[in-house]
């Protein structure tokens, strides 16, 4: 089988470049190792999303577009130009694969994990398993679009983790020495009312800490759990400091380290539902167990916010948001995304990770040499 590009993962990223490159003509293959394309969007249901309200273009745009369409019907469902955006995972989903179909030269495999990549020419050949049989696939350009950098790992791209010190990136918010610690992962929960008379209350978790969660007690819940509302009576459920994970890249050294956390994750996430139930009195709010097939009816993915970065062909720093114009690298010549997502801070221990006061944070774009990597064609 032969491609002009390969992407190796459905995550957003991964879709948005897949389709981008069908659409200039290019022969486009998407390999996705799970059943749903959208990665943290949909499989790790961080559907409610309030960054770029204000940019609505590109792939992004279509997509948003789409998902205000799907909902305009819905009573109470903000279409406004810049609204947040929220939708049901599966919606999101779906509307990403029918979008994808509709994509000339670009073909979708899902539930299809890829096995191998090893450099051939001038290009690459991967291996991966493809309706269940072993397929060799010949590809000009391979895009790593997986939500942990796997198709690098395995090319042996030299990686950076956490933060570096102010003296490797010249940024003056730095610490003054590198410190490795990189930003919990979540496992989101989508949640559906019952209605009030119902009681939906889950088994007990494994392992379960009703001290974990007593932090929920001094957050106004209904305000919280507003903040995650989504249509037909479900709501994402992601609370800062109370169901996100600490992780370290060990964690992601090996599959069965990786499998090991995220198992944790999972149960913290559960027994977080579990307090609101037995402790806030919320036994009609519980895991919607017609979104995900998962046995648990957690999302298939965790909502990873970092893991490790590959080196670029160049290094964006945050001078280069703050100061775009004025810098002599001049690097918003050459960019390929624009955003305005501020940067979240979510570190545990809580207290004994670097908080960086970062101010006003400006929209900003991303150059294309900071997503090549650097030393391999």
């Amino acid at each position: 089988m032969k491609t002009g590009v390969l992407v190796i993962g459905g995550g957003a990223a991964g879709v948005a470049a897949g389709i981008q490159s069908a659409r200039s003509n290019v022969k486009t293959i998407i390999l996705e190792t799970g059943p749903w394309l959208g990665g943290s969007l949909t499989s790790g249901a961080m559907c409610v999303v309030d960054g770029n309200r204000n940019f609505p273009s590109g792939v992004w745009g279509e997509f948003s577009q789409h998902i205000k369409k799907y909902y305009k019907n819905s009573i109470g469902y903000d279409t406004t130009a810049n609204a947040v955006l929220r939708f049901e995972p599966a919606v999101g989903a779906s509307i990403l694969k029918k979008t994808a179909d509709t994509v000339k030269n670009l073909t979708v495999y899902l539930n299809t994990p890829f096995i191998s990549i090893k450099k051939d020419g001038t290009g690459y050949e991967v291996s991966a398993k493809i309706n269940g049989e072993n397929t060799t696939i010949k590809a000009q350009v391979v895009i790593d679009g997986t939500e942990t950098g796997d198709v690098a790992v395995k090319l042996g791209v030299p990686f950076e983790v956490g933060f570096e010190s102010e003296a490797q990136s010249g940024e003056k918010w730095a610490p003054k020495t590198a410190f490795p610690i990189i930003q919990n992962m979540t496992w989101i929960a989508i949640l559906k009312d019952y209605g009030r008379a119902a009681d939906r209350t889950i088994t007990k978790p494994d392992g379960y800490d009703e001290t974990l969660y007593a932090s929920i007690q001094s957050k106004n819940i209904k305000q919280t759990l507003a903040s995650g509302r989504l249509p037909n009576d479900k709501f994402m459920l992601k609370v800062k400091g109370v169901n996100d994970y600490p992780i370290k890249t060990e964690d992601f050294a090996s599959a069965e380290n990786k499998e090991k956390a995220y198992q944790k994750a999972r149960l913290k996430t559960l027994g977080l539902v579990y307090y609101l139930q037995t402790k806030l009195g919320l036994k009609n709010i519980s895991l919607d167990n017609l979104e995900f097939t998962s046995a648990d009816h957690l999302p298939y993915l965790p909502y990873l916010r970092e893991v490790r970065r590959s080196k670029g062909v160049i290094k964006m720093v945050l001078d280069d948001i703050y100061t775009p114009y004025t810098r002599s690298s001049k690097l918003y010549r050459t960019s390929i995304g624009i955003g305005d997502a501020s940067p979240g801070q979510h570190l545990l221990p809580l207290g004994n990770a670097p908080e960086t006061n970062y101010g006003a944070f400006p929209a900003y774009s991303i150059p294309a040499g900071a997503a090549i990597v650097k030393g391999f064609d």
